[in-house]
C-alpha cells in the first residue's frame, strides 16, 4: 500500500512538472500577427517587431503594460537601430536601415530580419529576436559592410519610452555630458547615475552621454522595470563624440529615448560585427521604493542582471 501511495505521489509530481513545462512553452513562443508583425513571448514579457517598418520594435510589454511609445506620440516611435556615429549619415537616419521593409526568416525559435544594402553608408543590418529566460527577450544585431572599402561603425540601439520614469545605471569613467543639446540634470549617488524624467517637456531638447559600467541600465516607471543588459564597452572603444549610454528628452513630444552604443570597430568589405542585448521586464516589489537614493532598487536590478 505504501509503495502504491509513493508511486501515486511521484506520478502527481511528474504531472505537475509536465504541466509547468507545457505552460512555460505556451508562454515562450513566436507567432505572426495579422499585420505581418511578429510577437515573441517570454514569460510575462512580450516584444513585437515589424519587418515592414525597418524591422522596428513596435512593442515591449510586461503583461499588459507597454513600455514603448507609438505613432500616436511621435513619428519617432518604438525602438530602432542605427549605425554610429551619427556623423557618418547626419539626419534623417538612412531609410533602408531605419524605416524601409526588411525580409523576414522564421527559424521556429527565433525571427531573423534582414535589410537591403544601404546606399548611404554601405551597411546591411540583420536583427534576430528570440525568447530569453526569466521574462526577457534576446536581441542579436549584426552589421555587414557591403561596400568595397573598409569602414568603421558602432552598433547603436535607440528606444523611445513613456515619460515620467526614473532612469539609472552604474557610471563608468568621466561625467555625464551634453551632446548637441544641453545635458539633462543627473544626480550621481554612490556611483549610480540617476535621471528623473518629468511629465512636462523641457523648454529645449536635452541629450546626455556617459560611459556606463557593468553592462546594464534600467528605467523604472509605474512600478515596473525595463532593463537593458549588454556587453560593457570601454570608453576608448566608443565612437568619437559618442557615449556608451545616451538619453534624449524631446521638447516637442512626450517620450524619452534610452540608447546604448557598442564598440566602434573597422569592418573590411563583407566583414560583419555582432552585438547582443537582453531586454528584461520585471515588476518592482511593493517593499522597494522607486527613488534615486534607494540602494535596494539598484541591488534588485543587479540581482536580476546577474541571474539573466
Amino acid at each position: 500500500m505504501k509503495n502504491k501511495l509513493f508511486l501515486l505521489f511521484l506520478f502527481f509530481l511528474f504531472y505537475l512538472y509536465q504541466n509547468k513545462v507545457h505552460a512555460q512553452h505556451q508562454k515562450d513562443s513566436i507567432m505572426i500577427l495579422n499585420n505581418g508583425s511578429y510577437l515573441i513571448n517570454s514569460g510575462d514579457a512580450s516584444l513585437v517587431v515589424d519587418p515592414s517598418e525597418g524591422g522596428r520594435i513596435t512593442s515591449f510589454k510586461l503583461a499588459n503594460y507597454e513600455f514603448l511609445t507609438g505613432k500616436d506620440i511621435s513619428m519617432n516611435y518604438g525602438s530602432t537601430f542605427w549605425p554610429g556615429p551619427q556623423s557618418i549619415w547626419n539626419w534623417p537616419p538612412p531609410p533602408v536601415l531605419d524605416s524601409e521593409p526588411y525580409s523576414a526568416i522564421d527559424n521556429g525559435n527565433s525571427i531573423k530580419l534582414i535589410s537591403n544594402k544601404d546606399p548611404i553608408t554601405g551597411f546591411q543590418f540583420i536583427k534576430e529576436f528570440s525568447a530569453g529566460k526569466n521574462s526577457s527577450i534576446n536581441l542579436k544585431y549584426s552589421i555587414i559592410n557591403k561596400s568595397d572599402q573598409t569602414k568603421k561603425v558602432a552598433p547603436w540601439e535607440i528606444s523611445r519610452a513613456g515619460k515620467g520614469g526614473l532612469l539609472f545605471f552604474p557610471l563608468g569613467k568621466g561625467q555625464v555630458a551634453g551632446k548637441n543639446f544641453e545635458p539633462a540634470h543627473v544626480n550621481i549617488i554612490d556611483g549610480i547615475a540617476w535621471y528623473k524624467d518629468e511629465m512636462s517637456r523641457p523648454e529645449n531638447n536635452q541629450l546626455s552621454i556617459a560611459d556606463g559600467l557593468e553592462g546594464w541600465l534600467a528605467y523604472a516607471i509605474n512600478n515596473r522595470l525595463f532593463i537593458k543588459k549588454f556587453k560593457d564597452t570601454k570608453p576608448e572603444l566608443i565612437a568619437p563624440g559618442e557615449g556608451e549610454i545616451l538619453f534624449y528628452i524631446s521638447s516637442k513630444a512626450d517620450y524619452i529615448e534610452i540608447e546604448v552604443e557598442g564598440e566602434y570597430k573597422a569592418l573590411k568589405p563583407d566583414e560583419e560585427s555582432h552585438w547582443d542585448m537582453d531586454w528584461i521586464g520585471k515588476d518592482i516589489p511593493s517593499n522597494i521604493k522607486v527613488d534615486k537614493e534607494n540602494n535596494k532598487l539598484v541591488n534588485f536590478v543587479m540581482k536580476i542582471v546577474q541571474n539573466q
